[in-house]
């Protein structure tokens, strides 16, 4: 159970590939300390984007989110493309011939045998 708690913290400290946020952020809008910047009391200084000032903490996490909407676009769009380089197109039209296969109905599933 111990272990547990460790890699929850652990995830919920790392920031993610897809959003560029850690999700502690995401959810409460300010980065998380150590136990070392706590016991030493290390403060730290944040700023807000530039070109914008929010009024308050709501309107931070509100562009936080956005940013992390838009890097998440990003990583889609960079995936697809990515996956789309390894796909051969065949022009298929109708009247060609197709070979389609019948699955075994004893072994028809997801669990079936390649």
């Amino acid at each position: 159970m111990d272990e547990l708690s460790k890699v929850v913290w652990s995830h919920n400290t790392s920031e993610t590939r897809t959003t560029k946020f850690t999700p502690f952020r995401l959810l409460y809008g300010v980065e998380t300390m150590s136990p070392e910047e706590l016991k030493n009391k290390i403060l730290r200084a944040t700023s807000a984007p530039e070109g914008n000032e929010p009024s308050d903490e709501s309107d931070l996490i509100e562009l936080d989110i956005l940013q992390a909407a838009s890097n998440l676009s990003k990583y889609q769009k960079e995936t697809t493309k990515w996956k789309d380089k390894k796909v051969v197109r065949k022009n298929i039209s109708v009247g060609d011939w197709v070979l389609k296969r019948k699955p075994n109905t004893e072994n028809a599933g997801k669990m079936e045998p390649k």
